[in-house]
């Protein structure tokens, strides 16, 4: 039961984000006459691509939030924009129009998981941005959270006789 009203919420959230892709971004396109191959292609990459890997990405990006919070942000900066850089790039490189059609299949998952890697990467810096931008914000709130924790229970205890065997070492 729980499951299922789990998934109901992600249904929701996704064919909302999708209704905002579709009103936003693509509402100008939509416009355009389009055939019905080319129309039902439009709508299957709204929902199969960019729905979801936008999806997953402002998931991931908010599982993250906390690790921003908490890390050097100067090594994740320097990791994550040649990452956002390179898979923006190939993205919009990738063309399906030069690909084999029994190399489709390859192609949509390829590009899907292009859009869904740079979607993550930019997500993961505007986070970065916002968090060192709203430090006088924040930081109250981070030294709450460090103050309450016990981070005696968070580690593992060594095991019985591990600090012996350490000290011969």
């Amino acid at each position: 039961m729980p499951n299922s009203i789990v998934s109901d919420i992600i249904l929701i959230m996704k064919k909302y984000l999708e209704n905002i892709i579709r009103k936003l971004l693509f509402k100008d396109f939509f416009e355009i006459e389009l055939t019905g191959s080319e129309k039902a292609t439009a709508e299957e990459s709204i929902s199969d691509k960019y729905t979801s890997g936008l999806f997953s990405s402002i998931l991931l990006g908010l599982l993250s939030f906390p690790t921003v919070l908490f890390i050097d942000v100067s090594i994740l900066v320097s990791v994550l924009i040649p990452i956002t850089m390179v898979s923006g790039t190939a993205w919009f490189a990738v063309s399906l129009v030069n690909i084999k059609k029994k190399f489709e299949s390859f192609g949509n998952d390829l590009t899907k998981d292009l859009f869904r890697s740079f979607c993550t990467s930019l997500i993961m810096l505007s986070l970065i941005a916002f968090a060192s931008l709203n430090i006088g914000f924040l930081s109250p709130i981070i030294t709450a959270i460090f103050q309450n924790l016990d981070f005696g229970r968070l580690l593992p205890r060594p095991a019985k006789g591990g600090a012996r065997l350490r000290q011969g070492f």
